[in-house]
């Protein structure tokens, strides 16, 4: 499977609760993790009058924000998720969204959307509270099965 993972599906579908609960088992089986989140907004850090928004228009590839408690990289161009993912260096990277990249997936949903899977690939499971099968023939479970997905996860990456 590689070590990155997609967990990728509508909104609401449950994907980050499902990745805030599997992330500490993966931690707790020895793993270090890196998470990478699809965002559609624009903007972020440009607050009109602060130092950080002055920084980010400046004529520089990068700006690096260090706090007292965290560290924030901030590449001033957008990045494929292949050239973030080659800037990681953990065991796994989890991203949440990304349904057309070209990583493995989990399909994350209460109810099946034709329309919104229609040109996902690379599904190797999907976590969905419904009883109906799922269309990939692939490893399916309930969102309260997170040691269950955790294992699953653990044998493929």
């Amino acid at each position: 499977m590689g070590r990155v993972l997609v967990f990728c599906g509508p909104h609401n579908s449950g994907k980050t609760t499902l990745i805030r609960r599997v992330v500490p088992l993966l931690v707790q089986s020895g793993l270090s993790v890196s998470l990478v989140k699809l965002t559609k907004h624009r903007g972020i850090f440009e607050d009109e009058g602060k130092d950080t928004t002055f920084f980010l228009r400046l004529p520089s590839e990068e700006v690096v924000l260090v706090s007292p408690d965290k560290t924030a990289f901030l590449v001033k161009e957008p990045l494929s998720l292949e050239d973030v993912v080659d800037r990681l260096s953990a065991d796994v990277v989890i991203c949440e969204g990304f349904r057309q990249s070209p990583y493995r997936k989990i399909a994350v949903y209460r109810a099946f959307d034709a329309d919104y899977w229609s040109e996902v690939e690379g599904v190797v499971a999907a976590v969905t509270p419904s009883k109906a099968p799922n269309p990939w023939g692939v490893p399916q479970f309930s969102p309260e099965d997170v040691e269950e997905i955790t294992k699953f996860i653990l044998e493929k990456v």
